[in-house]
């Protein structure tokens, strides 16, 4: 499980949401502020984002696993390009190529990153952005100084494509528009099927709609919207206002007439720190969580020299413990295949003593080998085999056997005859049939088992009531192999 924070760094105060992620889970926490006091130079104005960042912080309770922040995307240009799909896996390298000639710095001198928006007719479109590597250094060092390293860096209006997880009418497959008019700024995304298909950061912010001087911000939207259009996108089904402007009385019909699309302002979850109206106020900082959530490439400033510092330089800082926890697991696994070992070896004799007391009882040869107790399983004692090779079941299953299922068949009596050893023996049984055929029949079955060598077909008899025929047969038992009859057979009867 990790906890992020989605860090917005504004001009009247810090806000935050932190977020829980678990397995695919993503879960928002809670909505925290604090208010915020430029002052009039840099050190006042670095003091009191120190404070304000440390009071959010504070609130998390622990510290969160990772923070994400962005830069003011009116520092960083953000254009749409066209790959062939073939070259998908180098778009790192062309990338920079193709922003250059559009760019008014060197492209050496900036930091570009790009995310993927769509395969069209065999090419595609990605949304890359190019800032000052300076300004992304500064950014950075500000942040770092209040106490917030961020894990992420985003840049611009595409942060906001971290609402979708929340809002699931943003996820629509036709194009939508998100309006965010903050303070001193507006952040306008467009979202197809839920991916961001353009970015813009607008300099006309909340003062110029609450002031009534909507005019510049009027024109600004109404470029973007045709710069949209312009490139044979569809117009927005729908537009979604956020930051403070979604409070004012008539904004969102204002708007709505600008684009010239049904526009509304989204619900978003209520948390503690705030619930609606208040909670639009978080809208960006919870964009910002919710992108870093969201699984595939996208844009992050924090690439290249700016990337994070690898886990391997957190681990030498506990060097020590490790080695002590490292040790710990040796010990026990050590302790762990001991304990067992001596478990199975005392296991080991006791079986190999039960061992021996069966073989020497049933075979005269006291062996603790199981090969070797295998071995005389196979070939049989030197002495007579304690079990009979044919007995009274076998004799019973071979009557049964003899009996077709289309013979109704009344048995009266049935004798059976077996020596000790069961070498030899004698089977007497009297039933009723239909016929003598039938009889014959079943005779002529029991002929066909070889340890029935001699069948006398006694006399028969008219039935009850003169139904059916009551008939004998006597059956000799000794089975191939076995020493001749003996005149005193002495053994077992079965009836």
């Amino acid at each position: 499980m990790a906890r992020i924070l989605g860090l917005d760094i504004g001009e009247d105060a810090v806000r935050g949401v932190l977020l829980r992620t678990q397995l695919r889970r993503t879960e928002p926490v809670a909505y925290l502020s604090a208010p915020r006091f430029p002052g009039a130079s840099p050190a006042e104005r670095a003091d009191s984002l120190r404070e304000a960042v440390q009071e959010v912080l504070r609130g998390c309770g622990r510290p969160p696993d990772g923070i994400v922040a962005d830069l003011d995307g009116r520092e960083a240009s953000m254009r749409r390009l066209s790959i062939p799909v073939g070259a998908a896996k180098r778009a790192a390298d062309i990338v920079p190529f193709e922003l250059e000639p559009l760019l008014p710095l060197d492209a050496e001198d900036a930091v570009i990153d790009y995310q993927p928006i769509s395969v069209v007719d065999g090419e595609l479109e990605l949304l890359a952005v190019a800032a000052p590597r300076a300004r992304v250094a500064e950014r950075l060092a500000e942040l770092s100084d209040a106490g917030a390293t961020p894990k992420h860096l985003l840049v611009g209006a595409a942060c906001l494509e971290g609402l979708v997880p929340f809002l699931p009418q943003l996820e629509e497959q036709g194009p939508v528009i998100v309006v965010e008019i903050r303070s001193d700024r507006t952040e306008v995304l467009m979202l197809r099927a839920g991916h961001a298909a353009l970015s813009r950061t607008l300099g006309h912010g909340l003062a110029d709609v609450a002031g009534g001087h909507r005019s510049a911000l009027e024109a600004d939207l109404k470029r973007s919207m045709a710069a949209h259009m312009g490139s044979g996108a569809e117009r927005p089904t729908h537009a979604y206002l956020l930051g403070g402007a979604a409070l004012l009385p008539g904004a969102v019909e204002w708007l709505g007439g600008v684009l010239g699309t049904e526009t509304s302002v989204p619900d978003l979850p209520d948390l503690p720190g705030a619930v609606y109206p208040d909670s639009i106020h978080f809208a960006h900082a919870l964009a910002l969580a919710g992108r870093a959530a969201q699984k595939g490439k996208r844009i992050d400033l924090r690439r290249g020299e700016f990337a994070p510092a690898k886990a391997a330089g957190a681990l030498r800082a506990h060097t020590a413990l490790l080695a002590v926890c490292a040790l710990s697991v040796v010990l026990s696994l050590g302790f762990s295949v001991w304990a067992r070992y001596s478990t199975l070896s005392a296991e080991h004799d006791r079986l190999g003593a039960q061992l021996g007391e069966i073989t020497e009882r049933y075979f005269d040869v006291r062996t603790e080998s199981a090969a070797r107790a295998r071995e005389l399983l196979e070939s049989g004692a030197a002495g007579a085999d304690p079990l009979p090779h044919f007995d009274a079941w076998d004799v019973l299953d071979a009557v049964s056997q003899a009996i077709p299922p289309d013979i109704t068949h009344d048995t009266r009596r049935l004798d059976i005859e077996l020596d000790d050893e069961a070498h030899e023996g004698q089977l007497r049984v009297e039933g009723t049939v239909e016929s003598i055929a039938q009889r014959d029949t079943i005779a002529d079955a029991l002929a066909e088992q070889e340890c029935f060598q001699e069948i006398n077909r006694g006399p028969t008899s008219p039935g009850t009531g003169n139904v059916g025929l009551n008939y004998r047969l006597e059956v000799d038992i000794r089975c191939p192999g076995e020493p001749a009859p003996t005149k005193n057979r002495r053994g077992t009867r079965t009836r």
